[in-house]
């Protein structure tokens, strides 16, 4: 398979096991990572930077109240983290390379601003 040489571990659900709620969010996760690796300025890049782009998207789709949530002005992760996020630190991924050959890229949840630099050669 595919995911054989990923280290990934499917868990494959029979086909009444599947819940409409989940899927709906499987969907949206997934048109977020579409939306944002297409607007990427590279043609490919690593498994590292793909795993990055996820958690980022897994980590944004939390800063919006739900629509049928447990309130209508405050997010998840405001509920559970009890602080508010800031748009410029926290829903900005940069993938943007500094140099011809070099991507930077944020830490993922610790206050601290620090990046990792990732080669492209």
């Amino acid at each position: 398979m595919v995911f054989d040489n990923m280290d990934v571990t499917m868990n494959y659900a029979a086909p009444g096991e599947h819940k409409p709620t989940i899927e709906r969010s499987n969907q949206t996760l997934k048109g977020l990572f579409r939306a944002h690796d297409h607007q990427m300025v590279f043609k490919a890049i690593p498994k590292v930077l793909t795993i990055a782009l996820l958690k980022h998207v897994t980590k944004v789709s939390n800063f919006y109240p739900a629509k049928e949530g447990i309130s209508k002005y405050y997010s998840p992760h405001m509920i559970v983290r009890q602080n508010q996020w800031i748009f410029q630190k926290n829903l900005l991924l940069k993938l943007d390379p500094l140099y011809k050959d070099m991507v930077t890229l944020p830490t993922t949840v610790n206050n601290q601003e620090r990046l990792m630099v990732f080669n492209l050669e």
